[in-house]
């Protein structure tokens, strides 16, 4: 069976926002058992749109069409679909009408009369409230094949695929249960050296391993096959990647890292300078998080080192806020005042500006407390100020669920 997505929004086409809810819809679509086909990106433009869905259902049993389905004049999504299903007229329901109302006054907004244009649906769609906003999704029928319309808003979009739009298509097409998609997530390794280690397993199933680059440090490997398959090549890979394997599916490091923590019910304190609290915030991102995090110090200056963290003055002098030492202090003296099991200081220079030939940009060190030992690796990452940032939090993220796992 095969699936086709379309993503509508002049803002796409322009590049001032990035199309995510095409490669997650395209994620679904094999998860479900679908073989995506094709992806399209159209503007707000009637004819353009069903053009686009012509072409799509020539091509596919399913389309998924996501964004227009707001309350202002370029949003052209429920019009077209009506037009493309030639004499299907836009219905007023009442219901979403009154769902809207509810939640726009949730939000101390008064419902305006142009909130009304999303309480219309082709006649014979099949509704999905949205919980997360005002935009109804909703599916229709053409000629066998079934265009499924949600809003553009990632998070919503998300909501609705996962609490509504699956369970339909499940319940409306004969699915083909006989394919699993497993994903592997790892962090550390090149591309060249991951793609070098599964050579032999992606020659044995070119059609069924697939490597992902993702940003900042991570490959991730997707697996599609039938489930004695897919489980096994899984497991291949996992005896393949070994340690650097962090985790599956939706696991995210900060996540991985959460849950080891609680499991081993120890706590956490954070030191940083270059990466301004993305550690600390990253770490908090996780539900739940207050169990083992206690706090943090954002030492920007060297006097804040010194005052807070109790760096030496010699040694900030000596060697300079970005040193072994430095980040060897900041820890202890993080750990000193927070009491914490674990603790991290991590200084660098994410630049663009402040390197030099002795420390360039993208020099990092990071400093580990456990109780056996303190350490401070050097690490270099070739990559933008917001990459440096992330590389340092990733990293000292990675070395905390290593030591959790007692590698």
């Amino acid at each position: 069976m095969k699936g086709a997505v379309i993503a509508t929004g002049g803002e796409l086409l322009q590049g001032l926002i990035q199309d995510t809810n095409s490669s997650y819809c395209n994620g679904v679509l094999v998860e479900l058992g679908f073989t995506p086909v094709m992806n399209m990106v159209v503007g707000d433009d009637v004819e353009d749109i069903i053009r686009a869905l012509d072409l799509a259902c020539s091509k596919a049993s399913l389309v998924i069409l996501s964004g227009g389905l707001g309350p202002t004049e370029d949003d052209v999504t429920r019009e077209a679909l009506a037009r493309f299903c030639v004499g299907v007229p836009l219905e007023f329901h009442q219901r979403a009408w009154q769902w809207i109302q509810e939640r726009l006054e949730a939000r101390k907004t008064i419902p305006r009369e142009d909130h009304k244009r999303q309480a219309y649906f082709p006649k014979g769609a099949v509704l999905f409230p949205n919980r997360e906003g005002t935009a109804w999704g909703f599916a229709l029928s053409k000629g066998g094949r079934w265009i499924v319309a949600l809003p553009g808003i990632p998070r919503e979009l998300k909501s609705l695929m996962e609490n509504e739009v699956i369970p339909f298509v499940r319940g409306h097409f004969p699915y083909v249960g006989g394919l699993q998609s497993i994903l592997l997530r790892s962090f550390g390794l090149k591309e060249s050296e991951v793609n070098n280690l599964l050579k032999d397993l992606i020659r044995t199933h070119p059609n069924r391993l697939g490597l992902m680059v993702r940003e900042y440090g991570e490959i991730h490997v997707r697996i599609v096959g039938p489930p004695p398959l897919a489980e096994d090549l899984a497991g291949q890979v996992k005896g393949l990647l070994g340690d650097d394997l962090y985790g599956d599916g939706k696991e995210t490091l900060e996540g991985v890292v959460g849950r080891l923590m609680r499991e081993r019910g120890l706590t956490i304190s954070t030191a940083e300078s270059c990466t301004g609290g993305m550690l600390a915030h990253t770490i908090t991102n996780v539900p739940g998080s207050s169990d083992y995090f206690t706090a943090s110090f954002v030492t920007y200056t060297d006097d804040m080192k010194h005052r807070f963290l109790g760096v030496p003055k010699e040694v900030l002098d000596r060697y300079t806020a970005v040193s072994k030492e430095t980040a060897h202090h900041m820890v202890e003296g993080l750990v000193e005042r927070t009491r914490s099991d674990l603790g991290i200081s991590v200084t660098g220079i994410a630049g663009p500006m402040g390197g030099d030939q002795e420390k360039p940009v993208g020099l990092v060190y990071i400093g580990f407390h456990s109780p056996q030992e303190t350490k401070v690796n050097e690490y270099r990452f070739f990559t933008d100020r917001l990459g440096v940032k992330t590389m340092a939090v990733k990293t000292a993220l990675d070395i905390v669920r290593r030591y959790l796992l007692g590698l």
